[in-house]
């Protein structure tokens, strides 16, 4: 049987663990989260085995997809930040397409709204919530300085990869358009099942994907950093960003 292999190519707070979450629960697919997070492999494996890992990838990736293939799956594949990579991008582009990763693409249009998801991860070093029990009505005061450092990586990361999806064309999804709630989820089946070549089936996950709350209730110094991005030239993002918080008020 052919089994489809396939890599989700991304950046940070794009709602990709949710992506993955639904995905991981579908018969017919081995999904793997970030084979190559640094954070997660220290704590799996020995420094020997971690360093392994990182100076031959490949072997990593053949290994996980032994898995799927013992057990008769349809569609092999995990996720990659583009961070994550150990080499060049170009290296892992070169690798993937000799060996046929058909890639998925998902963006944030929110961009105000991914940095401040990313700020707040950092902060906090909280990035998958469970329990609803996890939010406080308190409100939290965003690192600037963290802020402005993320903002810039963001916008550097995210130019890079538009360009990798030119270059390496796959599907193209939003979180918005695809993720934000439960009425899209047919939309993102109608593109995601024929693509790996799998069959309808339900889409579930046990992930909460935000806090319900507003940001303004959520956040005491939201207005210093709305501010502070207008001043490093986000004006754009700023807009759209009151823009879609006007729409959901």
């Amino acid at each position: 049987m052919a089994t489809t292999q396939f890599i989700i190519l991304t950046l940070g707070r794009t709602g990709s663990n949710y992506l993955c979450s639904l995905y991981s629960k579908h018969p017919q697919i081995h999904m793997d989260g970030e084979l190559f997070n640094k954070r997660e492999l220290d704590k799996k494996f020995h420094p020997t085995t971690v360093w392994a890992i990182r100076r031959w990838p490949y072997l990593y990736m053949l290994y996980r997809n032994l898995k799927g293939k013992k057990n008769n799956k349809t569609a092999i594949g995990f996720k990659l930040l583009l961070p994550q990579w150990p080499y060049s991008i170009e290296h892992g582009l070169s690798l993937f397409k000799r060996k046929e990763y058909k890639p998925i693409y998902l963006f944030r249009r929110n961009r105000v709204s991914q940095l401040i998801s990313i700020t707040l991860a950092n902060q906090t070093k909280k990035w998958v919530v469970n329990s609803s029990n996890e939010y406080t009505d308190e409100k939290t005061m965003l690192d600037l300085a963290l802020a402005r450092e993320k903002m810039k990586l963001l916008d550097t990361n995210r130019k890079q990869l538009k360009k990798i999806s030119q270059i390496y064309p796959g599907l193209v999804l939003y979180y918005e358009d695809h993720l934000a709630g439960p009425e899209q989820l047919d939309t993102l089946s109608s593109l995601m099942n024929p693509y790996l070549g799998i069959d309808p089936h339900p889409l579930v996950s046990g992930m909460l994907k935000t806090d319900q709350r507003s940001d303004d209730e959520r956040f005491g110094n939201l207005s210093e950093l709305l501010s502070m991005l207008r001043e490093m030239g986000f004006e754009k993002e700023v807009n759209y960003y009151l823009a879609q918080q006007n729409n959901h008020k």
